[in-house]
C-alpha cells in the first residue's frame, strides 16, 4: 500500500540505485515524524513502501551486476584491515608459505587458525590481492601467487559463512564510523549487524538485546547503526541478502524505529516534573516497565505497583497518586500498534492499560483525598 503523500512511481522514476539509501532513510525519517504526530496507522504502511521500493530498484539494477564483489569496491575496508594486521600478519603468512608448495585450501585453513572472524579473513585476502596488483615490484607476499589468493577467497565466499562475510564487509565502513561513538571495536559492531540480519527474532527483542549489549545510553545510536549498515548493505556491489530477506529486515528495522519513537515519547513524559537527575539505573527501570507493559498488558496492575516500589525514591516531593498520573500521561500518547499487529486488538490492550492505571489512581486518591486527574 503506497502513501498518497509518497507515491512510489515518483521515486521509481526519479532515483537511481546509487540513491536508494538516501530515499529509504528519508522515508524512515518521514515515518518517525508521522508517529510523533500520532498518525501511526499511516506511518505503518511505509514499511510496505520501503519493501516495494527496494524490490523495484534491485530487480531493475541487479541484472547489470554480473560479477561478485570486486576488490576495488571495498578497497577502503581492505586497506584499513591490512594496516591493523601488518606487519606480524604478513610475516606469519610468509613463514607459512615458505614451508613448501601451498594450495588455496591450505592457505585458507591457516588463516582460520590465525583469525576467528571469517570477515577478517575475507578483508585480508582482498587486501593481499590488491597489494599484488598495486605493488608488483615490491611484493610483500612473494611466495603466494595471486591465483592462490583469489582461489582462497573464492572458496571462503562459497562456504557456510558467506552471508555473514558479505554483511561484515558491507557494514565495515559503517562499523568504523560508529565504533568511537558506541565505544565498541569494529569487529563487535560487524558481528552485531551480522546477528541482526541472520537472527529471526522479534524487533522488540532485538531492541532489548541492543540495550543489554551496548548500554541503555547508546540504544538510539545502535538503531542508527543498524539502519545505516542495512542501507549500505542494500546498496553494496554484492548485497548479503535476497530481495525478500531485505524486505523483512527493512520492516524489522522500521518497527524498531517505531519503538524508539514510542520509547522517546514515554521517557520524555516520565522526565517531566521535579525529578532528580536522570541515571542509567532509573532509566533502566522505566524502560523495563515500558517493555513489559507492551508484552504483558494484562499485568499492568502488578507491573505498576512494582515500578512504584522501585522508582519512588527517584522522585522529589511526589506522592504515589502523582506518580501514577505521570505514568498514565506517558502511556496515553503511545500508538496502538506497538501492542499488537492487529489494530483492533492493540486498541483494546491499550485501553485496558489506561483503564487499569485510572483505577489505581482512583484507589490512591481515596486514601490521599487528592482530586483525580488523567492525562
Amino acid at each position: 500500500m503506497a502513501l498518497e503523500s509518497l507515491p512510489m512511481a515518483r521515486f521509481r522514476s526519479a532515483v537511481g540505485i546509487g540513491d536508494l539509501s538516501n530515499v529509504l532513510v528519508k522515508m524512515q525519517d518521514d515515518a518517525e515524524v508521522k508517529v510523533e504526530k500520532g498518525s501511526f496507522s499511516v506511518a505503518m504502511t511505509m514499511a510496505d513502501d520501503m519493501s516495494a521500493l527496494l524490490s523495484s530498484f534491485l530487480q531493475n539494477n541487479r541484472a547489470a551486476k554480473a560479477k561478485p564483489s570486486s576488490p576495488e569496491s571495498i578497497a577502503e575496508e581492505c586497506e584499513a584491515s591490512i594496516k591493523e594486521k601488518t606487519p606480524n600478519c604478513v610475516v606469519k603468512i610468509n613463514d607459512f608459505a615458505k614451508g613448501g608448495v601451498m594450495t588455496a585450501k591450505q592457505l585458507l585453513n591457516y588463516l582460520h587458525q590465525l583469525f576467528a572472524d571469517p570477515t577478517e579473513i575475507a578483508l585480508l585476502l582482498h587486501a593481499f590481492i590488491l597489494m599484488k596488483k598495486k605493488k608488483k615490484d615490491d611484493d610483500e607476499l612473494p611466495d603466494i601467487s595471486s591465483d592462490i589468493l583469489e582461489s582462497a577467497l573464492e572458496n571462503l565466499m562459497k562456504g557456510p559463512d558467506r552471508k555473514k562475510i558479505k554483511a561484515g564487509i558491507n557494514s565495515a565502513n559503517t562499523a568504523r564510523k560508529f565504533s568511537l561513538q558506541l565505544k565498541q571495536n569494529e569487529q563487535s559492531l560487524r558481528k552485531a549487524y551480522e546477528g541482526f540480519i541472520t537472527q529471526n527474532i522479534d524487533p522488540l527483542e532485538i531492541y532489548q538485546m541492543s540495550i543489554e549489549k551496548f548500554g541503555i545510553e547508546n540504544r538510539y545510536a545502535v538503531l542508527d547503526y543498524y539502519s545505516q549498515a542495512l542501507h549500505c548493505d542494500i546498496n553494496s556491489y554484492d548485497p548479503s541478502c535476497s530481495l525478500l530477506e531485505f524486505g523483512t529486515l527493512l520492516e524489522a528495522n522500521f518497527r524498531m524505529n517505531i519503538l524508539r519513537s514510542a520509547d522517546q515519547m514515554f521517557m520524555s513524559k516520565m522526565n517531566e516534573g521535579e525529578y532528580i537527575p536522570s541515571t542509567n539505573e532509573r532509566d533502566f527501570r522505566l524502560l523495563d516497565f515500558f517493555f513489559h507493559i507492551i508484552l504483558q498488558p494484562d499485568e499492568t496492575k502488578n507491573l505498576t505497583i512494582e515500578l512504584i516500589n522501585n522508582c519512588m525514591r527517584y522522585y522529589s516531593g511526589s506522592d504515589k497518586t502523582n506518580f501514577v498520573q505521570q505514568i498514565y500521561s506517558a502511556i496515553k500518547p503511545l500508538p496502538f500498534a506497538i501492542f499488537a499487529d492487529d489494530l483492533a486488538d492493540a486498541e483494546k490492550m491499550k485501553m485496558s492499560i489506561e483503564n487499569t492505571l485510572a483505577m489505581i489512581i482512583d484507589g490512591f486518591a481515596r486514601f490521599t483525598h487528592i482530586g483525580r486527574t488523567y492525562g
